[in-house]
Formats: C-alpha cells, sequence, structure tokens
C-alpha cells in the first residue's frame, strides 16, 4: 500500500462509478468518504474536512455545477475534480 495521506469525498449517484473510485483511493492510500446525492455530500462537507473533492455533474437532486459553486463559495481553497 502506498504512503499518501489524504481525505478524499466522492459524490456520484451511479453505484458502480462509487464504488471504483472509493475502492481505487483506498487502495492508493486515501481515505474516502462517499455520497451518492448533492445534499448527502455538503452535509458532509459540513461536518469533516476534506483534502479533495470528486463530484459528479450530473446528480438527481441538484446540477453538479451548482453543488461547484456552493463548495467553492464555502470551501474556496478545496480541490474539486468533476467527473
Amino acid at each position: 500500500m502506498s504512503s499518501k495521506t489524504g481525505s478524499i469525498l466522492i459524490i456520484d449517484d451511479e453505484t458502480d462509478v462509487l464504488a471504483s473510485l472509493d475502492e481505487l483511493m483506498r487502495v492508493e492510500g486515501y481515505q474516502t468518504a462517499t455520497a451518492s446525492t448533492a445534499a448527502a455530500g455538503l452535509e458532509k462537507l459540513d461536518k469533516e474536512p476534506f483534502d479533495l473533492v470528486l463530484l459528479d455533474i450530473s446528480l438527481p437532486d441538484s446540477n453538479g455545477i451548482d453543488v461547484l459553486r456552493t463548495i467553492k463559495r464555502d470551501s474556496p481553497e478545496l480541490p474539486v475534480i468533476m467527473i
């Protein structure tokens, strides 16, 4: 296992994509948390710090761009990768 540290929040409504990204990041040595809706992801961001967010552009309860705007408003330095 790699010696990387850091925490990644993965927000994606596609179960297979979410599980694959979660497993890949864990194998690479990162701590992960997952959410399948924008609301759940934003709630997790309110409760704990993350070093990176992997964000689906299309979610069932919100547009990924709107979620990105909310994240950047609240945590402007937090890196977000849109998927």
